[in-house]
C-alpha cells in the first residue's frame, strides 16, 4: 500500500469503510498487533488496565477512566465501537483524539505498516487500524494510565500486546460463539488470555461462570479480587440502585452490576499503590457521559437508547421495562447472527407494542428474518429506523416511554436521527 499519505482525517476514515465491515472483517489472532503495536508504541500502553466482558465492559472502562481521572491522573481510554464518531474510541481525559492528531498518527501507524512489508502474515484489519492510532497517539500524548476495552474475546484481541498492571472481567455470557467458543466456559478462557501472573483480575458480580475454572483463575492472576461483596454490602437490593453515597451517573438498574466492579477495581488499585481514594470513586461514578447505554434522548416523549444485543444484556434491559408502571413501547432490531427470536419473545410480556426494524448494516435482519415472528406474535415492522422510531411514539400515545433495544449500531442511528430532528 505504497501510496501517498492521507491528506485529511476523511481519507483514513474511507480507507477504513473500504475495508468491510469491521465485525465480519475481523481477524482473530495477534500476529499482526504484535509486530505492529511496538513500533508504534515501544512500552506497549504501559501501564493498562484490560476490561473483557461480555457485557459491561464498555461502561466500566468509561467510569474506571473518570475515577482515576478525579484521582488527578492524565488517562489514555481506548474503547470500541463508536457511535456517531470514530473520534470517541481514543480519548485523553475524556476528550476524543482530534481530528489532526487522527490523521497524524494514522500515517504514522501507515508507515510502521509499511515498513514491515512482505512480514506480516496479512494486512491489519479495520479494528487493528484504529488500534495502532491509539497506540500512536498514546505515545505522544504520554497519559499516566491507560484503560483498554477488549474488542472480542481478550486472548487475542490487539490491545492484549499489553502486560496489564490490574485486569477486568465484567461478565461472560453466550455472544460471538462462531468466534469464541460454544459453551461460557470457552468464551471465558478465550476472555481469560487477558489475564497475567503478576496481576491481579477484578471479576464482575456475574461470577457464576467461575465454577469449573477457579484453580486455572487462582494459577493465572496474582490475586482474585471479587465485586460481588461490594454488590452485595453497597448496593442492596430495594435501597433506590444503592446506598447513599453512590450516586450512578449512567442510567440502568444493570450499572450496579458495573458500579460495584468499577469500585473493587479501585480499591484494588489502591491497595496497589495508586493513590484512589473513595472520594475519587464517588466522583467518578457520580459522571455519565457514556453514550447509548440507557442513554435518555428525550423527556417528552421519553425515548431511551441501549445497545443490548445478547440475551443476558437483554434481561438488564428488560428489569429496567418491568420497572415502569406504563409498559414502554419498544423499537427492536438486529444482527442476523444473534439469537433475535429469543430476545424478543422475551421483550413481549413487558412491552406495549413492539417495533422490528432494519439495523443499517449489511449484516442486520430485515423483513425477511423478521417475517416468522411479525406473523407468530402480530408484530409491526417498518423497515427504517426513523419511519419505525414515529410509529413507537404514535403508539406510545404521549404516555408511554420508548425504549430503542437489540444493537449498538441501531442505538447510533437513532442517535443520529434525533440529533438531526433536533437542530
Amino acid at each position: 500500500m505504497s501510496t501517498p499519505k492521507w491528506a485529511a482525517a476523511a481519507d483514513f476514515l474511507s480507507f477504513l469503510d473500504g475495508l468491510g465491515n469491521e465485525v465480519a472483517g475481523l481477524r482473530y489472532d495477534l500476529s499482526t498487533a504484535a509486530a505492529v503495536i511496538p513500533l508504534l508504541n515501544p512500552g506497549r500502553f504501559a501501564p493498562a488496565i484490560l476490561v473483557a466482558g461480555t457485557n459491561g465492559k464498555g461502561s466500566v472502562s468509561w467510569w474506571l477512566a473518570r475515577v482515576l481521572e478525579r484521582a488527578g491522573y492524565r488517562v489514555g481510554l481506548y474503547t470500541s465501537p463508536h457511535l456517531l464518531d470514530l473520534r470517541e474510541r481514543i480519548r485523553l481525559d475524556g476528550e476524543p483524539i482530534p481530528a489532526d492528531d487522527l490523521l497524524a498518527h494514522a500515517n504514522r501507524a501507515r508507515a510502521a505498516v509499511e515498513s514491515l512489508d512482505g512480514r506480516l502474515a496479512r494486512q491489519p484489519t479495520y479494528y487493528e487500524w484504529v488500534t495502532f492510532v491509539a497506540a500512536s497517539y498514546f505515545q505522544a500524548v504520554s497519559p499516566d494510565v491507560h484503560v483498554l476495552e477488549v474488542g472480542l474475546g481478550g486472548r487475542l484481541d490487539a490491545v492484549n500486546v499489553a502486560d496489564p498492571i490490574l485486569s477486568v472481567i465484567t461478565s461472560i455470557g453466550l455472544d460471538h460463539c462462531r468466534i469464541l467458543g460454544e459453551t461460557v466456559e470457552a468464551i471465558a478462557r478465550e476472555k481469560m488470555g487477558i489475564l497475567r501472573p503478576s496481576a491481579p483480575v477484578v471479576l464482575g458480580p456475574q461470577d457464576g461462570w467461575t465454577g469449573a475454572l477457579e484453580e486455572e483463575l487462582a494459577r493465572r492472576a496474582s490475586e482474585v479480587v471479587r465485586a460481588r461483596p461490594v454488590l452485595q454490602s453497597e448496593f442492596p437490593e430495594g435501597a433506590g440502585g444503592g446506598q447513599p453515597g453512590w450516586t450512578l451517573g449512567l442510567a440502568g438498574r444493570f450499572q450496579r452490576n458495573n458500579a460495584a466492579t468499577v469500585i473493587a477495581a479501585g480499591r484494588a488499585l489502591r491497595r496497589m499503590g495508586w493513590r484512589v481514594g473513595e472520594e475519587h470513586l464517588s466522583a467518578g461514578l457520580r459522571e455519565g457521559g457514556w453514550p447509548g447505554r440507557m442513554q435518555r434522548l428525550s423527556a417528552e416523549p421519553e425515548i431511551l437508547v441501549d445497545g443490548a444485543h445478547n440475551p443476558d444484556a437483554m434481561e438488564a434491559a428488560i428489569e429496567e421495562l418491568a420497572s415502569r408502571e406504563e409498559p414502554p413501547v419498544v423499537v427492536f432490531g438486529a444482527m442476523r447472527d444473534k439469537d433475535y427470536p429469543a430476545m424478543i419473545q422475551r421483550l413481549l410480556p413487558h412491552a406495549r407494542h413492539v417495533v422490528l426494524t432494519r439495523v443499517p448494516t449489511p449484516r442486520a435482519a430485515g423483513a425477511e428474518e423478521f417475517a416468522p415472528l411479525v406473523r407468530k406474535y402480530a408484530l409491526r415492522y417498518v423497515d427504517d429506523p426513523a419511519e419505525a422510531l414515529a410509529e413507537a411514539v404514535r403508539l406510545g400515545g404521549g404516555a408511554a416511554a420508548v425504549f430503542v433495544l437489540g444493537s449498538l449500531y441501531l442505538a447510533a442511528a437513532v442517535m443520529k436521527i434525533w440529533q438531526e430532528r433536533s437542530r
